[in-house]
Protein backbone atom coordinates (compact mmCIF):
# COMPACT_ATOMS: atom_id res chain seq x y z
CA UNK A 1 0.00 0.00 0.00
CA UNK A 2 1.30 3.42 -0.80
CA UNK A 3 1.28 6.23 1.46
CA UNK A 4 -1.84 7.87 2.30
CA UNK A 5 -1.50 11.42 2.27
CA UNK A 6 -3.67 14.78 3.40
CA UNK A 7 -3.49 18.09 1.03
CA UNK A 8 -2.42 21.00 3.46
CA UNK A 9 -5.13 22.68 1.34
CA UNK A 10 -7.97 21.35 3.61
CA UNK A 11 -7.45 23.49 6.43
CA UNK A 12 -6.61 26.45 4.35
CA UNK A 13 -8.99 28.37 2.80
CA UNK A 14 -10.68 31.96 2.17
CA UNK A 15 -12.69 31.53 5.35
CA UNK A 16 -9.05 32.03 7.36
CA UNK A 17 -7.85 34.15 4.75
CA UNK A 18 -5.20 31.66 3.12
CA UNK A 19 -2.98 31.74 6.39
CA UNK A 20 -0.60 28.97 5.87
CA UNK A 21 0.03 28.39 9.96
CA UNK A 22 -3.67 27.49 10.19
CA UNK A 23 -2.25 23.75 9.12
CA UNK A 24 1.06 23.85 10.83
CA UNK A 25 -1.40 24.30 14.27
CA UNK A 26 -3.25 21.02 13.29
CA UNK A 27 -0.29 18.98 11.42
CA UNK A 28 0.67 17.44 14.50
CA UNK A 29 -2.63 16.00 15.16
CA UNK A 30 -3.14 14.85 11.76
CA UNK A 31 -2.23 10.80 11.09
CA UNK A 32 -1.48 11.12 7.64
CA UNK A 33 2.09 9.55 6.34
CA UNK A 34 2.77 12.80 5.04
CA UNK A 35 1.09 15.93 2.96
CA UNK A 36 0.14 17.36 -0.62
CA UNK A 37 1.37 21.00 -0.61
CA UNK A 38 -1.22 23.00 -2.10
CA UNK A 39 -0.04 26.18 -3.68
CA UNK A 40 -2.20 29.71 -3.78
CA UNK A 41 -2.15 32.56 -5.67
CA UNK A 42 -2.44 34.85 -2.72
CA UNK A 43 1.04 33.12 -1.77
CA UNK A 44 3.23 34.78 -5.02
CA UNK A 45 4.20 37.81 -2.91
CA UNK A 46 5.38 35.82 0.32
CA UNK A 47 6.35 32.29 -1.09
CA UNK A 48 9.99 32.30 1.24
CA UNK A 49 7.96 33.13 4.42
CA UNK A 50 5.58 30.49 3.22
CA UNK A 51 7.95 27.86 2.15
CA UNK A 52 10.44 28.58 4.74
CA UNK A 53 7.72 27.56 7.69
CA UNK A 54 6.80 24.49 5.88
CA UNK A 55 10.51 23.51 5.25
CA UNK A 56 10.67 24.45 9.51
CA UNK A 57 7.88 22.16 10.25
CA UNK A 58 9.85 18.72 9.61
CA UNK A 59 7.19 17.37 7.70
CA UNK A 60 7.00 16.11 4.07
CA UNK A 61 5.32 17.08 1.22
CA UNK A 62 6.16 14.78 -1.67
CA UNK A 63 3.58 15.99 -3.83
CA UNK A 64 3.08 19.42 -4.63
CA UNK A 65 0.14 20.79 -5.90
CA UNK A 66 0.75 23.38 -8.19
CA UNK A 67 -1.48 26.69 -8.41
CA UNK A 68 -4.80 26.34 -10.69
CA UNK A 69 -4.53 29.27 -12.31
CA UNK A 70 -1.54 28.01 -14.71
CA UNK A 71 -3.70 25.97 -17.16
CA UNK A 72 -6.62 28.83 -17.25
CA UNK A 73 -3.84 31.27 -18.22
CA UNK A 74 -2.93 28.90 -21.41
CA UNK A 75 -7.02 28.50 -21.66
CA UNK A 76 -7.41 32.27 -22.80
CA UNK A 77 -4.65 32.64 -24.66
CA UNK A 78 -2.31 34.74 -25.75
CA UNK A 79 1.28 35.41 -25.96
CA UNK A 80 1.15 37.15 -22.70
CA UNK A 81 -1.01 34.62 -20.99
CA UNK A 82 1.28 32.33 -22.38
CA UNK A 83 4.17 33.61 -20.89
CA UNK A 84 2.18 33.85 -17.53
CA UNK A 85 1.43 30.35 -17.28
CA UNK A 86 4.96 29.45 -18.15
CA UNK A 87 6.44 31.95 -15.41
CA UNK A 88 4.26 30.90 -12.98
CA UNK A 89 4.75 26.95 -13.59
CA UNK A 90 8.43 27.63 -13.37
CA UNK A 91 8.35 29.03 -9.82
CA UNK A 92 6.01 26.40 -9.10
CA UNK A 93 8.69 23.60 -9.79
CA UNK A 94 10.93 25.89 -7.71
CA UNK A 95 8.94 26.27 -4.52
CA UNK A 96 8.07 22.20 -5.41
CA UNK A 97 11.97 21.46 -5.37
CA UNK A 98 12.31 23.49 -2.38
CA UNK A 99 10.31 21.40 -0.43
CA UNK A 100 11.59 18.31 -1.42
CA UNK A 101 9.06 17.25 -3.27
CA UNK A 102 9.10 13.98 -6.14
CA UNK A 103 5.91 14.56 -7.46
CA UNK A 104 3.41 17.55 -9.29
CA UNK A 105 -0.04 17.58 -10.02
CA UNK A 106 -1.46 20.19 -12.17
CA UNK A 107 -4.92 21.65 -13.48
CA UNK A 108 -4.04 21.92 -17.30
CA UNK A 109 -7.07 23.54 -17.93
CA UNK A 110 -9.13 25.30 -14.87
CA UNK A 111 -11.76 28.35 -14.50
CA UNK A 112 -13.95 30.09 -17.15
CA UNK A 113 -11.79 29.00 -20.36
CA UNK A 114 -11.70 25.88 -18.93
CA UNK A 115 -10.87 23.23 -22.00
CA UNK A 116 -12.62 25.22 -24.92
CA UNK A 117 -9.22 25.05 -26.44
CA UNK A 118 -7.65 21.92 -26.02
CA UNK A 119 -4.81 21.84 -28.22
CA UNK A 120 -3.47 24.69 -26.49
CA UNK A 121 -3.25 22.90 -23.57
CA UNK A 122 -1.83 19.74 -25.38
CA UNK A 123 0.89 21.95 -26.93
CA UNK A 124 1.90 23.58 -23.39
CA UNK A 125 2.05 20.28 -21.70
CA UNK A 126 4.95 19.60 -23.75
CA UNK A 127 6.53 23.04 -22.52
CA UNK A 128 5.39 22.58 -18.84
CA UNK A 129 7.07 18.83 -18.88
CA UNK A 130 10.65 20.24 -20.26
CA UNK A 131 10.58 22.59 -17.12
CA UNK A 132 9.54 19.58 -15.25
CA UNK A 133 11.99 17.30 -16.22
CA UNK A 134 14.90 20.07 -15.20
CA UNK A 135 13.54 20.00 -12.38
CA UNK A 136 13.43 16.22 -11.32
CA UNK A 137 10.23 16.31 -10.84
CA UNK A 138 7.24 14.00 -12.11
CA UNK A 139 4.29 16.42 -13.79
CA UNK A 140 1.06 14.63 -13.39
CA UNK A 141 -1.94 15.60 -15.30
CA UNK A 142 -5.25 15.83 -13.06
CA UNK A 143 -8.25 15.16 -14.42
CA UNK A 144 -10.12 17.52 -13.67
CA UNK A 145 -13.99 19.16 -14.49
CA UNK A 146 -14.27 19.95 -18.30
CA UNK A 147 -16.43 22.81 -19.75
CA UNK A 148 -17.26 20.61 -22.86
CA UNK A 149 -15.01 17.94 -22.90
CA UNK A 150 -14.20 15.13 -20.98
CA UNK A 151 -11.60 14.57 -18.96
CA UNK A 152 -10.75 11.21 -19.09
CA UNK A 153 -10.73 11.80 -22.30
CA UNK A 154 -8.36 14.36 -22.32
CA UNK A 155 -6.05 12.60 -20.81
CA UNK A 156 -6.63 9.61 -23.07
CA UNK A 157 -5.71 12.44 -26.15
CA UNK A 158 -2.19 13.63 -23.81
CA UNK A 159 -1.21 9.43 -23.82
CA UNK A 160 -1.50 9.03 -27.45
CA UNK A 161 0.29 12.46 -28.41
CA UNK A 162 2.73 12.16 -25.43
CA UNK A 163 3.53 8.28 -23.89
CA UNK A 164 5.48 9.50 -21.07
CA UNK A 165 2.40 11.34 -19.84
CA UNK A 166 1.22 10.44 -16.14
CA UNK A 167 -1.91 11.38 -14.54
CA UNK A 168 -3.39 12.24 -11.75
CA UNK A 169 -7.24 10.50 -11.32
CA UNK A 170 -9.72 12.37 -8.70
CA UNK A 171 -12.45 10.39 -7.91
CA UNK A 172 -14.64 13.64 -7.13
CA UNK A 173 -13.92 15.21 -10.72
CA UNK A 174 -14.58 11.64 -11.98
CA UNK A 175 -17.87 10.94 -10.29
CA UNK A 176 -19.11 14.51 -11.87
CA UNK A 177 -18.34 13.22 -15.23
CA UNK A 178 -19.92 9.89 -14.48
CA UNK A 179 -16.20 8.56 -15.10
CA UNK A 180 -15.79 6.46 -11.96
CA UNK A 181 -15.38 2.95 -13.59
CA UNK A 182 -14.52 4.22 -16.76
CA UNK A 183 -11.38 4.21 -15.66
CA UNK A 184 -11.17 0.32 -15.61
CA UNK A 185 -12.67 -0.32 -19.19
CA UNK A 186 -11.79 0.59 -22.79
CA UNK A 187 -10.25 2.81 -23.30
CA UNK A 188 -9.60 3.94 -20.11
CA UNK A 189 -7.42 1.05 -18.96
CA UNK A 190 -4.97 1.97 -21.30
CA UNK A 191 -3.52 4.71 -19.28
CA UNK A 192 -3.80 2.25 -16.04
CA UNK A 193 -2.38 -1.16 -17.85
CA UNK A 194 0.33 0.96 -19.31
CA UNK A 195 1.35 2.38 -15.41
CA UNK A 196 0.85 6.37 -16.10
CA UNK A 197 -2.01 6.30 -12.82
CA UNK A 198 0.92 8.00 -10.77
CA UNK A 199 -1.62 9.66 -8.14
CA UNK A 200 -4.81 9.62 -6.61
CA UNK A 201 -7.29 11.91 -4.79
CA UNK A 202 -9.34 9.86 -3.17
CA UNK A 203 -12.42 12.21 -2.60
CA UNK A 204 -16.05 12.06 -2.17
CA UNK A 205 -18.96 13.72 -4.24
CA UNK A 206 -22.84 14.10 -3.69
CA UNK A 207 -23.98 15.81 -6.93
CA UNK A 208 -25.28 14.51 -10.21
CA UNK A 209 -24.08 14.26 -13.66
CA UNK A 210 -22.11 17.99 -14.29
CA UNK A 211 -23.73 19.06 -10.93
CA UNK A 212 -22.06 22.11 -10.42
CA UNK A 213 -23.85 23.57 -7.31
CA UNK A 214 -22.47 20.70 -5.69
CA UNK A 215 -19.40 19.89 -6.71
CA UNK A 216 -17.36 20.86 -3.35
CA UNK A 217 -15.32 17.65 -2.05
CA UNK A 218 -16.99 15.51 0.73
CA UNK A 219 -15.64 14.00 3.29
CA UNK A 220 -15.47 9.75 2.50
CA UNK A 221 -18.47 8.17 2.89
CA UNK A 222 -20.62 11.50 2.83
CA UNK A 223 -21.87 11.48 -0.91
CA UNK A 224 -22.31 8.98 -3.40
CA UNK A 225 -19.19 7.72 -4.95
CA UNK A 226 -18.29 3.92 -4.74
CA UNK A 227 -15.26 4.49 -3.04
CA UNK A 228 -15.31 0.36 -2.38
CA UNK A 229 -15.65 -0.58 -5.86
CA UNK A 230 -13.26 2.30 -7.18
CA UNK A 231 -10.60 1.17 -4.73
CA UNK A 232 -10.65 -2.79 -5.26
CA UNK A 233 -10.77 -2.52 -8.74
CA UNK A 234 -7.60 -0.04 -8.41
CA UNK A 235 -5.56 -2.89 -6.36
CA UNK A 236 -6.62 -5.42 -8.84
CA UNK A 237 -4.99 -3.17 -11.21
CA UNK A 238 -2.15 -3.52 -9.50
CA UNK A 239 -1.93 0.24 -8.04
CA UNK A 240 0.04 0.74 -5.10
CA UNK A 241 0.88 4.47 -5.29
CA UNK A 242 0.23 7.46 -3.35
CA UNK A 243 -3.15 8.58 -2.17
CA UNK A 244 -4.24 12.02 -1.06
CA UNK A 245 -7.76 13.18 0.69
CA UNK A 246 -8.70 16.89 0.06
CA UNK A 247 -11.76 17.05 2.16
CA UNK A 248 -12.14 20.41 3.95
CA UNK A 249 -12.02 20.30 7.41
CA UNK A 250 -12.85 24.45 7.84
CA UNK A 251 -16.38 25.19 9.34
CA UNK A 252 -17.90 28.46 8.30
CA UNK A 253 -16.68 30.41 11.23
CA UNK A 254 -12.62 29.27 10.30
CA UNK A 255 -13.20 26.42 13.44
CA UNK A 256 -10.63 23.95 11.90
CA UNK A 257 -11.85 19.93 12.03
CA UNK A 258 -8.52 17.80 12.16
CA UNK A 259 -10.55 14.62 13.71
CA UNK A 260 -12.65 14.50 10.71
CA UNK A 261 -10.00 14.51 8.61
CA UNK A 262 -8.52 11.60 11.06
CA UNK A 263 -12.10 9.87 10.58
CA UNK A 264 -11.62 9.47 7.00
CA UNK A 265 -7.50 9.16 6.67
CA UNK A 266 -8.24 5.65 8.66
CA UNK A 267 -11.44 5.08 6.31
CA UNK A 268 -8.71 5.34 3.22
CA UNK A 269 -6.56 3.09 4.77
CA UNK A 270 -8.86 0.12 4.85
CA UNK A 271 -9.66 1.18 1.36
CA UNK A 272 -6.88 0.78 -0.13
CA UNK A 273 -5.17 -2.16 2.15
CA UNK A 274 -7.69 -4.05 0.23
CA UNK A 275 -6.95 -7.97 0.90
CA UNK A 276 -3.39 -7.48 1.78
Amino acid sequence: MGEILCSTGAFIGRVNGRDHRCFLRVAESLSADAFEFMMYEAWYGKADAVLSDFSASGFRFPVFHMEKQIGEYIGLGGEENRKEAEKRFTLNCEYAARLGAEKLVLHLWNGLPSDRNFQRHMEAYAVFSDIARRYRLLLTVENVVCAVGSPLAHLLALHATYPDAAFTYDTKMAAFHREEAALFSAPGRTILRAGKIRHIHLNDYGGGYRDFEHLQVLHLGEGRVDLLGFTSSLLRAGYRGTVTLECSCMRPDGTLTPEKMNASLAVARELMKGSE
